[in-house]
């Protein structure tokens, strides 16, 4: 993963590491490897801009599930805002989107 890349992921360009023993603790390290994070961030992103009502609504379901696994998946969606602003930004510079 590239630095733009971490920059669209973690505006800070660096990433949290989490602590725990056991198949949570490899979990948690799972979800904060940083290619995880790109395709997490990727993912919500394109559920974002294609408009997807299914995508969307899963996204929520994520977010509003009591369990942290489920809930970590995803950001908040005033957390993503400036996520989604940097992965289009990033698009833009590589020619791959155009602003509207």
């Amino acid at each position: 993963m590239d630095l733009l890349q971490r920059r669209a992921v973690l505006p800070g360009g660096g990433f949290p590491r989490p602590r725990g023993d056991g198949p949570r603790g490899d979990y948690l390290r799972y979800l904060a490897d940083p290619q995880e994070w790109w395709a997490r961030a990727y993912a919500q992103w394109v559920a974002w801009k294609s408009g997807s009502e299914a995508m969307k609504g899963e996204i929520d379901r994520g977010l509003a599930n009591s369990d942290e696994g489920w809930r970590l998946l995803f950001w908040g969606h005033d957390e993503f805002l400036p996520i989604a602003e940097a992965i289009d930004t990033l698009f833009e510079s590589l020619g791959w989107l155009k602003r509207q």
